[in-house]
């Protein structure tokens, strides 16, 4: 029997349609680092980029330590399938960051990149 193959027209056509369909947007930030006082290395955040997305939560946490409470989700964030991001990439949505955790292997067939990230204490 013959397998039932999408072309790469269809495929475009999928990729297209669903990243019309993302309802938020992402600024990609990158580690940008810089000397310090007496030879130190100062890490900061500058944005890369902006592409459209869809977040949701996979689950949150809450645990205390030193008398403070500290709150943990896990989300995935879907962005266009041709996405330059790595897990050193920080994601700002809706004026909250998101530490990039995980990104899959590029594969054909994909139609966007669903990435893994965390945020903490809601910030």
């Amino acid at each position: 029997y013959p397998i039932n193959m999408i072309t790469s027209t269809e495929l475009a056509w999928m990729r297209a349609t669903e990243n019309q369909a993302m309802a938020s947007t992402a600024i990609i930030q990158a580690p940008n680092y810089t000397s310090g006082a007496l030879g130190s290395v100062l890490q900061s955040y500058v944005a890369v980029g902006t592409v459209s997305c869809d977040i949701w939560p996979i689950k949150a946490s809450e645990k205390s330590s030193s008398n403070q409470e500290i709150s943990q989700g896990d989300f995935y964030i879907s962005v266009p399938y041709n996405t330059s991001v790595t897990v050193e990439n920080r994601l700002v949505i809706d004026s909250k960051t998101y530490e990039v955790t995980f990104v899959p292997l590029s594969q054909s067939w994909l139609t966007n990149l669903r990435l893994e990230a965390r945020n903490y204490n809601g910030a």
